[in-house]
């Protein structure tokens, strides 16, 4: 479909007319795949009637096909049959698939159009957006440009009005004086005397002078007024052309995008009619060949024929050899072949003229389709390139007559070397041209004798090949019988042994259901007791909720740490409150506070050394007795120091427990255990530095211990009445990350506690 438009120029037709011209190229196109497609099923239909034809006559059972000429023309209408179905489903398979493509591409168009018309929708309302902006900028302007010279209009005429007013007043008195007629000095002073000190100056701005200047400012603003005008008319002219330029721009793209579309869709529709002439050819084509074998192999098959029933007659009656060898003989069919009238014949013939005929009708028809597509598309394509050959020719005709002369004298240099040359190589050709013929004869000669070797041997492979052939078909055909009365009786027993495994699948069936069925009433008896069970239970011991107040004596396992430092008691204070369901199970939460103590000691030894008063030498005198002589002595004096401190850890901490409660009558034991998030924490400690003690500073300890540490409870119950309880067990609390800083102390300082509590239970 050739758009007008974009051949002389003209305005596109508007969307309606593209939309109506696009449908009606579908509906032939449609038209046409329905024609062909019927077309493909008449000639199958007329085809399996021509099958059955054969297999009614007899034609397709191997006994019956006596004759070798008959058989292989049996066989070739089998394969030209076999082909032709095949060329025909290959035909609509490609006919199908040009289809998927052709809608493909037609719905692929249409969402490009629809896409390039949301974008040009878009362009314009955009486009109308800044429009109207500059629009409104502009009047913006205009209107503060108005106010400003409104009010400068305002301020000039009340600066005018008030020198008008004040000029008279000055003025008057020369006038009065003038009037009057009166010279006398005296009395034309005495005003001035009276007058303000600058009479001269106020006698100068006279009413022309202010008009001239009131005017002169009027001119201006008339010209800052004109001026503004025009600078607005220029800017609206400007962005007029730009809007035109737009869509002027606009209009040839969708112009030039309406026209590769219509080109793009005009070569495929070109493609899609050039691949279906050439297949219809290629069957047309496929089809007279087709016939000529089949004529010629019935031909070859007469003459065959004809042949063996003149051997046979020649067999018969020796004498009529010599007779009749002047007479050709005559062509008869075979005696298991078909015989066929001249009516007959020449009727095949005529048809066969007919058919080809309407081939070569096609073909022509077909031909001269293509030749004048090919002719609208070079028209087309001249249309297209007209102006650039114009141009072209316009640039030639200048080289072409400056390069004429030299071309003249080239070309008769050239076609004088040329004929010699081509003199020459025809002498040459001529020779190597014989040598050639006289080889080629000898070739084809022995070509054409091993062609008829080989077929002769073909010929007497394929007697002997359908021998065996039918020698094989006959015992298949009998094996086959047996076999498939042997598959019945089978089939039978089948059948028989099916129904009985049928009816005992169903006897099964029937019973597995019942026990199903009884299983699930049992399993719903089951459940209802165990929902009756579970609901007397919750009337007979009911959820409640229990607030416990209790105080816990424990010992203290540390890890990390100072020194010499050891572990004292743990005393936590915590106070729990929780539910419990009827099943035991329970979940508590609540506040502990524990203190932990523990003690740093040291102990110095010092040795000294103390002067005493002694017995420093003893005198044995010679009657017997002693003199102790007394004096100063150094005695060694050991001191021992002990150094003690007590330090403490204090945490708060938020447990949550979830237990699990073994009740008897007025005993009972609860298990629990959770995790403990700490709410905050400290200390007070000493801490030994060389042979001295040191009091911590405030950063040593953290405020919040990170990571989360766990409780775990063993207690027993005993109850005092239906609310209240006394508790007692085993307590067991790891201190989740570390009390001391690691940056500031350079350790970590963890706590495990062990103990005993004791607590009151009230339930509520």
């Amino acid at each position: 479909m050739i758009l007008k438009h974009t051949i002389l120029g003209t305005p596109p037709p508007p969307e309606e007319e593209l939309e109506r011209q696009r449908r009606e190229k579908n509906q032939q196109v449609n038209e046409r795949l329905a024609r062909h497609q019927a077309m493909i099923k008449d000639r199958l239909e007329r085809r399996q009637e021509r099958l059955d034809a054969l297999t009614e006559d007899g034609a397709a059972d191997p006994s019956q096909l006596t004759s070798k000429a008959a058989r292989k023309r049996e066989a070739s209408l089998l394969k030209a049959e076999r082909d032709r179905a095949k060329a025909l489903a290959k035909l609509e398979a490609d006919m199908l698939k040009s289809e998927q493509k052709r809608l493909k591409a037609v719905a692929k168009r249409e969402a490009e159009r629809a896409k390039r018309k949301a974008e040009n929708e878009k362009l314009v309302a955009k486009r109308e957006a800044k429009r109207l902006k500059d629009e409104r900028q502009q009047e913006q302007v205009l209107a503060a440009r108005e106010a400003r010279r409104s009010e400068e209009e305002q301020r000039q005429q009340q600066a005018l009005a008030t020198r008008v007013a004040k000029t008279p007043e000055r003025a008057t008195p020369k006038p009065q004086l003038v009037a009057k007629g009166v010279t006398d000095p005296p009395k034309a002073k005495a005003p001035r005397d009276t007058a303000p000190p600058k009479p001269k100056a106020a006698h100068k701005e006279n009413p022309a002078k202010t008009a001239r200047l009131a005017a002169r400012q009027e001119a201006r603003q008339t010209r800052e007024l004109r001026k503004s005008e025009q600078l607005a008319a220029r800017q609206a002219a400007e962005r007029l052309a730009a809007e035109a330029e737009n869509a002027r721009r606009m209009a040839q793209r969708e112009e030039e995008q309406r026209a590769s579309e219509a080109a793009r869709r005009l070569a495929e529709e070109e493609q899609e009619r050039q691949q279906q002439a050439a297949a219809e050819a290629r069957i047309a084509r496929q089809e007279y060949e087709r016939t000529q074998e089949q004529e010629r192999q019935r031909r070859e098959a007469l003459r065959v024929a004809g042949l063996a029933t003149q051997r046979a007659e020649e067999a018969r009656n020796p004498p009529a050899i010599v007779t009749q060898a002047a007479v050709p003989p005559s062509v008869a069919p075979a005696p298991g072949a078909p015989r066929l009238s001249a009516a007959e014949r020449a009727s095949i013939a005529r048809s066969n003229r007919a058919r080809l005929k309407q081939q070569f009708v096609e073909q022509q028809r077909a031909r001269k389709l293509a030749a004048q597509r090919q002719k609208q598309e070079q028209k087309a394509a001249r249309l297209a390139l007209q102006q650039a050959r114009w141009e072209r020719r316009a640039a030639q005709r200048k080289a072409a007559k400056d390069a004429a002369a030299d071309r003249l004298a080239q070309r008769t240099k050239r076609q004088d070397e040329l004929r010699q040359r081509r003199e020459a190589d025809q002498a040459e050709r001529a020779l190597r041209k014989a040598e050639d013929k006289a080889e080629k004869n000898r070739r084809a000669m022995g070509r054409d004798q091993r062609r008829d070797d080989r077929r002769t041997e073909r010929k007497q492979r394929r007697a002997e090949q359908l021998a065996a052939l039918e020698a094989r078909k006959a015992a298949s055909w009998a094996e086959r019988a047996a076999r498939k009365l042997a598959r019945d009786q089978r089939r039978a027993e089948r059948l028989k042994y099916r129904l009985e495994r049928r009816a005992e699948r169903l006897a099964k069936k029937e019973l597995r259901r019942a026990e199903r069925l009884a299983r699930k009433e049992l399993r719903r008896a089951a459940r209802m007791a165990r929902r009756a069970a579970r609901r007397l239970r919750r009337q007979q011991n009911p959820p409640y909720w229990t607030a416990e107040p209790g105080v816990a004596l424990s010992l203290a396992a540390r890890s990390g740490g100072s020194q010499g430092e050891k572990s004292l008691e743990a005393i936590t204070v915590q106070a729990l409150a929780g539910h419990h369901r009827p099943n035991g199970l329970s979940l508590r939460a609540g506040l502990a506070a524990t203190v932990i103590n523990s003690k740093v000691s040291s102990v110095e030894t010092s040795t000294t050394t103390v002067s005493r008063t002694a017995v420093v030498r003893i005198i044995q005198n010679p009657d017997g007795s002693r003199t102790e002589e007394m004096g100063t002595v150094q005695v060694p004096q050991t001191t021992i120091r002990e150094t003690r401190y007590y330090n403490q850890l204090s945490s708060i901490d938020f447990p949550v427990l979830l237990g699990y409660r073994l009740k008897g009558n007025r005993l009972g034991l609860l298990l629990e255990a959770g995790p403990s998030l700490n709410l905050s924490s400290g200390g007070n400690a000493h801490l030994k530095v060389g042979d001295t003690f040191r009091a911590v500073g405030g950063g040593h300890f953290l405020g919040r211990r990170p990571g989360i540490g766990f409780v775990g409870m063993l207690t027993g119950e005993y109850q005092l009445s239906e609310k209240n309880a006394l508790i007692g067990g085993l307590r067991i609390q790891h201190f989740g990350g570390s009390f001391v800083n690691p940056e500031v102390s350079g350790n970590a300082t963890q706590v495990t506690t062990i103990g005993l509590q004791i607590g009151y239970r009230l339930r509520f």
